[in-house]
């Protein structure tokens, strides 16, 4: 029977992620947390340039290493934690891969968080087994591997939910238990939507472990009350986060369209379920229904680690429009749910074919993941790769002089340009008055946000001079100088 470690000794009555590590149990966690740095940091090598929220992140970054306001391109309903987080390892310089592997050191925190987890409700195997799978989660790795608050949101936040079960294993909770209002204070200060996974996640530990709560009501509910507090202040004091309104106002008032995830999920079903990780947790899913309707399975632990997964994505389906990404809170659950009825199946093979077959399927995953991160990468680079090229050009152009540039990219040119940016009015010609900047004009084509039609020509035809036309990918880009500064020439 697959149960906690230790369910009748004196380890119930201490923190505890279930004994000491067995030697082959070093070997297969380091494999696995190779694997996913290797896979990870060959993705982020050969990455594109920065996406739209990636370089809103990144320059929020570099304002608070330089010590000065968030421009334009930031708006309330951006968490700042991560930013705040990579301005603190600011040793290279604004590197984008530096930016990348800071989210990559999150995705190895909720690794590290599933196995201890998946350990202490399931035991050795499990443990290796849950890490293991989501390390090599397609849809893990594409998040892990972008500058996005999704991942590290959810390592913090999987983390708190990981601490909680543990300080409530004995009969009575330990006070371990008050270092959960740290790690959701900090979850939520590194993405505001962290908070709606984390309530279902506690609210589903609490129901299985009631008795254990109700006899150490003090120490659960001075967490609760702190936790519950800090995060009121997060989302409800602007001058915390230092935005201009409170983070919940704005947050509340991008939600457009209830359950607009479940048709988007269905769309990419392909990245949610195609891959060879994601059949393979269904399958161990199925298993363990069958061997936990048996009792060889801790059928508590088993259905409220599924059953938290579960909700999580009914939750998330219906207040947020649907982005692989945003998954990033469900699929450690999805793991550890997954991982006994593998541990079990695995028990039905020889001995001596375990690491054989163990290899085998960590050799697929690497294989699938690095394949995934590849078509990304080529897909992105298609996309993104000529207005970074026209971007820097500009900033060659500009030689060191202030510049501002017209752009639907705002802060994607500004990041590699280096210069102020501002968007397009797309109803009517509006030009930036003549000053000290040098003012450039950036249109891409086929992009959204931009002038059309005779809207356009008027744009063009107030411009001084077309710079350069860049072509790569399936997109032309055209750069046109509109004004020198006033006293030059």
């Amino acid at each position: 029977m697959i149960t906690s470690p230790g369910m009748t000794t004196a380890d119930d009555h201490r923190f505890s992620i279930g004994g000491r590590l067995e030697r082959w149990e070093w070997w297969g966690l380091g494999l696995v947390l190779v694997a996913f740095l290797l896979v990870a940091t060959l993705i982020v090598r050969f990455g594109a340039p920065l996406g739209w929220d990636e370089s809103v992140y990144a320059l929020r970054a570099q304002a608070f290493h330089e010590g000065v306001p968030a421009g334009n391109y930031w708006q309330s309903y951006r968490a700042p934690g991560l930013p705040w987080v990579a301005h603190l390892f600011w040793i290279n310089g604004p590197t984008v891969p530096y930016l990348r592997m800071v989210v990559v050191g999150f995705g190895l925190l909720l690794v590290l968080s599933t196995w201890a987890l998946a350990r202490r409700l399931f035991g050795r195997r499990a443990g290796v087994i849950a890490a293991g799978g989501l390390a090599l989660t397609p849809a893990l790795l594409g998040a892990t591997t972008q500058f996005w608050p999704d991942v590290p949101g959810a390592a913090v936040g999987f983390t708190a939910l990981a601490v909680f079960v543990f300080a409530t294993h004995g009969r009575r909770a330990s006070w371990w238990v008050l270092t959960v209002p740290v790690l959701v204070i900090s979850a939520t200060f590194l993405r505001f939507g962290a908070i709606l996974p984390m309530f279902v996640g506690f609210v589903g530990i609490a129901i299985w472990r009631r008795r254990t709560i109700l006899r150490s009501l003090l120490p659960v509910g001075i967490a609760g009350v702190l936790s519950f507090s800090g995060v009121a202040a997060v989302l409800f004091l602007p001058w915390l986060t230092g935005s201009d309104v409170s983070p919940f106002s704005a947050r509340v008032s991008r939600i457009r369209s209830w359950f607009q995830g479940f048709a988007d999920y269905l769309g990419e079903s392909r990245d949610l379920i195609g891959s060879a990780a994601i059949v393979i947790a269904v399958i161990g899913i199925v298993v363990a229904i069958l061997w936990a309707r048996r009792g060889d399975i801790d059928a508590g632990a088993f259905f409220t680690s599924a059953g938290i997964g579960l909700v999580m994505f009914l939750v998330i389906a219906t207040v947020l429009h649907g982005e692989v990404r945003y998954l990033s809170p469900v699929l450690p659950w999805l793991w550890v749910a997954a991982a006994p009825g593998l541990a079990l199946a695995a028990e039905a093979l020889p001995p001596l074919g375990r690491p054989a077959v163990a290899v085998a399927l960590v050799l697929v995953l690497v294989a699938g993941g690095t394949d995934f991160g590849r078509e990304r990468n080529r897909d992105d680079n298609k996309a993104l790769s000529v207005m970074r090229r026209a971007a820097l050009q500009i900033s060659e152009d500009a030689g060191g002089r202030d510049c501002l540039v017209m752009t639907n990219r705002v802060a994607q040119v500004s990041w590699y340009s280096g210069c102020s940016t501002r968007g397009f009015n797309t109803s009517d010609l509006v030009l930036p008055e003549p000053g000290d900047d040098v003012v450039y004009m950036l249109l891409v084509e086929a992009d959204r946000r931009q002038p059309e039609g005779d809207l356009r020509e008027a744009y063009i035809a107030e411009a001084e001079d077309l710079l350069f036309v860049l072509k790569q990918g399936w997109r032309d880009a055209e750069v046109y100088l509109v004004y020198e500064p006033i006293g030059s020439g």
